[in-house]
């Protein structure tokens, strides 16, 4: 069907775009019209949808800007790079209305395929020249307008549309799965520490040979090296689980330096400052030992009758309880001290019951980690057929 080859094609030479202005949250009403803000887009939206989130009164909807079905509303302004001109294609039946910082692309071709051209890597290189702004990033609609995508006929994009909508079938029903899996395992996790009145409790300072927090290495991050010994920082850090991405490395002298907090193996790190204080988590074993920077704590059990897993699982669920107590102690830049930490008064049945506890919840623990990891590779499966379906050389 493509004998000479599939043209590029800009936006702005087979549609109009159009640019809204007005619509705050503050107008949304529970019955009228259905509308869509363009912070939506970034949070609650997937690439096409067929119904809205939110509604305006009939009045409001008259001076805003008219979405058929088949157009795309596209988010022009973001606090990131990212989020610039990510888009929703509407596939309702009605007329819906859209607002400021969105532009709505009218156009006569497959709408979800235009949607996904938005996700692809060269869409994304050409998105980057145009985009500009500090702490707020915008792309003017002539720019917008500029960008080109591959246009095959439509029985073509339709058959993209049929092989992609596979793939991202595939990615949202794993997203669906692990949600329901994560209340599941939460549920039983708080159940299970849910310990009746009257159970002993101790200060966790009785039961820790050392809580400690580490320190940025000499010379900052240009102390930091390919290879070496792991320093843990706080993006490191998960809920229950660590993450090597951004891992960075120092080498023996500035480990040296830190050799106080010296990562062993059963040591329990803690975030304590910032937007992910009190995540909990163990240090992967092919990283022992390792060191910390000031944001992480190392608490280190030294009782025979704790198990150490056991104290993780009590920290996780005990996260919200943490992060009031570290707004309270640092206000906006959330802080757990020392002395906080070391004054926790923590549960602790028999031995066996933590045992038991732990052997429960590292099943479910278990069930969402094998999930989140077929979760990614489909997802990279569907970029991959993504960029080769958009890729007509």
């Amino acid at each position: 069907m493509c004998p000479d080859g599939v043209p590029m094609v800009a936006l702005g030479e087979i549609g109009s775009l159009i640019r809204g202005n007005g619509l705050q949250k503050k107008d949304f009403v529970d019955h009228g019209v259905g509308c869509i803000h363009y912070g939506q887009i970034y949070t609650r939206f997937g690439l096409f949808t067929n119904k809205t989130l939110a509604y305006v009164s009939e009045s409001l909807a008259n001076k805003l800007t008219p979405v058929e079905s088949g157009n795309l509303v596209i988010a022009c302004t973001s606090e990131n790079v990212e989020d610039v001109c990510k888009c929703v294609a509407w596939l309702g039946d009605q007329t819906i209305v859209t607002g400021g910082h969105a532009v709505v692309f009218k156009h006569s071709q497959d709408p979800k395929y235009i949607a996904y051209c938005f996700t692809s890597e060269d869409f994304q290189i050409q998105k980057r020249k145009y985009a500009f702004g500090a702490k707020v990033i915008d792309i003017k609609i002539d720019k917008l307008a500029s960008i080109q995508i591959p246009l095959p006929p439509l029985p073509i994009q339709q058959r993209i549309v049929e092989i992609l909508d596979k793939f991202t079938s595939l990615v949202s029903s794993l997203d669906s799965e692990i949600a329901l899996r994560q209340k599941q395992y939460e549920y039983y996790r708080n159940k299970l520490l849910s310990f009746e009145e009257g159970l002993s409790t101790i200060k966790l300072k009785d039961i820790t040979s050392k809580i400690a927090s580490g320190a940025t290495p000499s010379g900052g991050d240009r102390a930091y090296k390919e290879s070496g010994i792991s320093l843990i920082r706080s993006q490191n850090v998960l809920d229950h689980s660590f993450s090597k991405e951004g891992l960075v490395f120092i080498d023996k002298e500035q480990a040296d330096n830190l050799s106080n907090v010296e990562i062993k193996e059963g040591d329990l790190l803690i975030n304590i400052t910032g937007d992910s204080v009190a995540r909990a988590c163990k240090v992967p074993s092919d990283l022992i030992p390792s060191r910390t920077n000031q944001h992480v704590a190392i608490i280190r059990i030294n009782n025979d009758e704790i198990d150490s897993d056991f104290i993780l699982y009590e920290l996780n669920s005990r996260k919200e309880e943490l992060i009031q107590i570290a707004t309270a102690n640092g206000g906006s830049r959330k802080a757990l001290s020392k002395g906080i930490l070391e004054k926790l008064d923590i549960y602790f049945p028999p031995l066996p019951v933590q045992l038991s506890i732990v052997r429960t919840l590292d099943t479910f623990e278990s069930l969402l980690t094998n999930l989140k990891k077929e979760r990614e590779l489909r997802q990279k499966q569907y970029e991959y057929y993504r960029e080769k379906l958009l890729t007509f050389a």
